[in-house]
């Protein structure tokens, strides 16, 4: 036997509003709880992309506003640095007032630091000279051999491979005409010489005056060896070495 439940009209209406209630909640939570009104496009597709754009454009516009505040950081420390670059001016200027109005009653400055410039120097070849040097060649000689000014009383110097000689000076100090060089085979040969090689020193000094047209590659500047003692100065990739050998164990 089956027992059948009649509800009558007024019941069934408030069930109904009940339900409506139920489902006027669920969806005021659930915009409450993601701040949209319109969830998903299938709510409401219209709604959803537009709010969808709109927080795109949002999204744009706070990126830009960190570029921009950015460039302002940017724009600040310049302006710290011109403000200290004006000081400095400043500072400068009352320097320079405060020192002209004490020379124009023959005071002395303490700031100001008097240099003598020396218009005239001594040449090149005499500051050479003055260290009293055991062999030097100046190099600017119209035809071999070259001419040894040393101390030692002349180490024979002679251009081998086709050297330019008479090439024009490389410096201005009292500099004559230089030899060039076509860095193949072009070198100057000089003799053996206890002055030089041939013999066991405690120290060695050897000044090179020289400019290079190019400094890729391995270029040798000075070279000299015998059966004692080995001494290479040479360009390689820009860099100037240095390589010494002493086969006598001092």
């Amino acid at each position: 036997m089956t027992n059948d439940i009649v509800i009558g009209a007024t019941l069934r209406r408030n069930i109904n509003v009940i339900n409506r209630t139920i489902q006027a909640f669920e969806v005021t939570s659930a915009r409450l709880a993601t701040g949209k009104k319109v969830n998903s496009a299938l709510d409401n597709p219209q709604n959803y992309f537009a709010a969808l754009d709109l927080q795109n454009r949002a999204a744009d516009f706070s990126r830009r506003l960190d570029a921009i505040g950015q460039s302002l950081s940017v724009v600040q420390q310049a302006n710290l640095g011109v403000s200290a670059i004006e000081n400095l001016i400043n500072q400068g200027e009352a320097i320079v007032i405060d020192s002209l109005e004490k020379a124009l009653v023959n005071e002395t400055d303490g700031a100001l630091i008097d240099v003598e410039l020396d218009n005239s120097p001594t040449s090149l070849r005499n500051q050479i000279l003055s260290a009293n040097p055991d062999v030097y060649y100046p190099l600017d000689d119209a035809a071999g051999p070259f001419t040894d000014l040393g101390n030692g009383g002349g180490v024979n110097a002679t251009p081998t491979g086709g050297a330019t000689l008479g090439a024009a000076p490389i410096y201005n100090n009292g500099g004559g005409n230089s030899v060039q060089f076509d860095g193949v085979n072009d070198h100057i040969s000089v003799a053996d010489s206890n002055l030089i090689n041939l013999n066991a020193t405690a120290a060695r000094t050897v000044e090179l005056v020289f400019n290079a047209d190019d400094t890729t590659g391995r270029q040798i500047l000075f070279e000299e060896g015998a059966n004692v003692n080995g001494l290479t100065i040479y360009i390689d990739n820009g860099e100037v070495y240095v390589t010494a050998e002493d086969d006598n164990g001092g």
